[in-house]
């Protein structure tokens, strides 16, 4: 039998958990991807010479980017020569660049291109989009020989040196949801690790398409290494916490069980335990919105540590800043994992002047990193990474105070805290 406890702090728990932007790019299912350029897709090297490269499009293996964008017929001597020259980010995107919402009218130059990486792949070179492709987003690829920087065309036979005044080369696509979709996947858990402290506070469920609401609690369970299912682990509330898409959904752990001296811990006993193993059991019998099961079940196992009391300390934080010019990323190393939602939505990086620098931030290594990547080149100067004193790591623990306070004693009362600011410079 289910209980559903109602959360004194529901409203502060949605606030932070749900309605974060940007969620279109999470999760791409398997549709038709339909190209408006000359059967993209199907061209083989052999069908192009070097006087005739062109861009195509091929689905992969990769789970970060499963739908890349590739120039074929450029011709071995070519591919060795940007192999060896080493171009920054920025002459990468000169020279090969995929755009988004951009119809065949428009001029690509006022809108910035995806962010991704550049590689060579045995005789072809490919854009990995960071992000997966949206369903009804017009995409061009824009190969432009003419920003071949110097130091390859110098190096090249007079016969591909031709190339560089090949005029450019576009090629348009679009995803299609013609075909039927092959079905439903919960495609992350975060936190990401295997190893989580007692007193872990949030889990996020990612799915690829919408699910359907009022059915989670049923189909996640919480398995001690013992085979014993822990009873009741999450606070079961009426209004479950889907985002907006109904694609992400925040599950809590029961803060009366969490929090020490609390009667639901004395009663039930803690939810987690140091030293112990569990596994989150997600059933592929769940439904998502259409009414067809999930693909498959999926488990994550993982390890608990001890329970973590203390606020995260930007001062602790560790900035490696990009050389100015291009649009390397900058590094940010945590000292600890932070909650992964909230990193999605609470750094933001401002100049000299104060100005919101635009551009796209990136979690990496199980929530213990982040990268920025600016929509423009970097510039020479000073800037800072601003953190909202709210952001959590993964006990609840926000750098502006602590998920477990003492409010009786003064010495613990929190006092108002302003975003924390870390100066780094460009060069």
């Amino acid at each position: 039998m289910h209980m559903s406890r109602r959360c004194p702090w529901a409203s502060r728990c949605a606030a932070c958990a749900c309605g974060i932007p940007g969620l279109w790019l999470l999760g791409c299912c398997a549709l038709a991807w339909c190209p408006r350029w000359a059967l993209a897709g199907q061209v083989s090297q052999s069908e192009l010479s070097p006087e005739s490269p062109g861009i195509v499009w091929r689905e992969t293996t990769g789970r970060e980017a499963p739908r890349v964008f590739e120039v074929v017929g450029l011709g071995g001597p070519v591919l060795e020569a940007l192999g060896r020259a080493s171009l920054s980010s920025a002459e990468w995107t000169r020279l090969f660049a995929v755009y988004a919402g951009v119809s065949p009218a428009e001029a690509p130059s006022d809108t910035p291109a995806m962010l991704g990486r550049h590689l060579i792949v045995g005789d072809r070179l490919r854009f990995q989009p960071r992000f997966a492709v949206d369903v009804g987003v017009p995409y061009m690829a824009i190969l432009a020989l003419r920003y071949l920087p110097a130091r390859v065309v110098s190096s090249l036979p007079d016969t591909f040196a031709r190339l560089q005044g090949t005029d450019s080369i576009a090629a348009e696509f679009a995803l299609s949801p013609d075909r039927q979709q092959v079905g439903t996947r919960l495609t992350q858990i975060y936190p990401s690790g295997d190893v989580l402290p007692e007193n872990l506070l949030k889990i996020y469920l990612h799915f690829s398409a919408p699910m359907s609401r009022g059915e989670s609690y049923r189909h996640i369970r919480l398995v001690h290494e013992s085979g014993r299912l822990v009873d009741l682990p999450f606070l079961e509330l009426d209004e479950e916490l889907w985002d907006r898409r109904q694609q992400r959904l925040t599950l809590l752990l029961d803060p009366g069980r969490i929090k020490v001296g609390l009667t639901p811990r004395e009663e039930v006993g803690a939810i987690l335990e140091p030293g112990q193993r569990y596994t989150l059991h997600v059933d592929g019998a769940w439904l998502d919105a259409q009414g067809h099961s999930l693909v498959r079940s999926v488990e994550k196992a993982f390890r608990v540590t001890a329970r973590d009391a203390r606020s995260p300390d930007p001062r602790h934080w560790r900035l490696s800043p990009p050389p100015a010019g291009g649009r390397e990323p900058l590094s940010v190393t945590f000292a600890e994992s932070l909650d992964h939602a909230l990193l999605s939505r609470l750094l933001t990086i401002r100049d000299g002047a104060d100005r919101l620098v635009p551009g796209e931030g990136r979690v990496t290594d199980l929530e213990r990193g982040w990268q920025f990547t600016p929509a423009q080149p970097w510039r020479p100067g000073h800037y800072s990474l601003e953190a909202d004193p709210v952001l959590e790591d993964l006990a609840g623990n926000s750098i502006g105070r602590p998920f477990e306070v003492d409010l009786k004693a003064v010495e613990t009362r929190p006092g108002p805290v302003s975003a924390s600011a870390i100066p780094f410079v460009i060069h």
